[in-house]
């Protein structure tokens, strides 16, 4: 039996998207088509040299967008969250951070990412292969350990547990990491996976 628990721990502030605009001021127009702007009286006359002025970004209706710096804050705008990591934003029991650690959708329940497990037996030995998608983006600061406990009461040890080589990537963002956990026959054994921040 397989378990999958646990929460992310630290504090992401999710910080949305945020878009500074001021429009370019336009000139007044007078009624009917003959009618036209009034001198600036501080306008130097015709000939006489000036300086060129810098434009204001009102003047120039400059566009400054102001995105989040970190990958989770990324992820999280993208999906338009509202919740922070530790929240389940589409009820389906795994964590925004776990979603965004496994390569899931926070907003369709039926993708919780990549992760699966089956029984193996070879040489009358017994084994549970765990494998998972592990987020290689950079700057995602997170953390992956899989625990193991021969009892839902006991206590939970860390790193019990052979990774097999050869891991390969499933995208640019995510490699897959395969985990081996031997086990006796008639003996019970449970798999959890921590996700955290550093």
């Amino acid at each position: 039996m397989a378990k999958i628990s646990g929460t992310g721990c630290g504090t992401l502030v999710v910080l949305l998207l945020s878009l500074l605009c001021t429009p370019a001021k336009g000139e007044e127009q007078g009624q009917g088509a003959a009618a036209q702007a009034a001198p600036d009286a501080s306008a130097p006359d015709v000939g006489e040299e000036s300086a060129p002025r810098k434009r204001s970004a009102a003047e120039t209706g400059i566009l400054r967008m102001e995105l989040p710096s970190k990958p989770y804050q990324r992820w999280s705008a993208f999906y338009k969250l509202v919740g922070g990591p530790d929240d389940d934003s589409d009820g389906d029991g795994m964590t925004n951070l776990y979603e965004y650690g496994l390569n899931g959708n926070p907003t369709n329940p039926n993708d919780t990412g990549y992760i699966q497990y089956f029984a193996r037996e070879q040489d009358g030995k017994t084994w549970y292969e765990y494998i998972y998608a592990r987020r290689i983006t950079p700057g995602c600061e997170l953390v992956y350990t899989l625990q193991t406990t021969t009892s839902t009461s006991g206590k939970w040890v860390d790193n019990a547990h052979s990774v097999l080589p050869g891991r390969g990537k499933l995208n640019a963002d995510f490699e897959i990491v395969t985990n081996r956990v031997y086990y006796s026959m008639g003996q019970e054994k449970y798999i959890r996976l921590l996700i955290t921040t550093k």
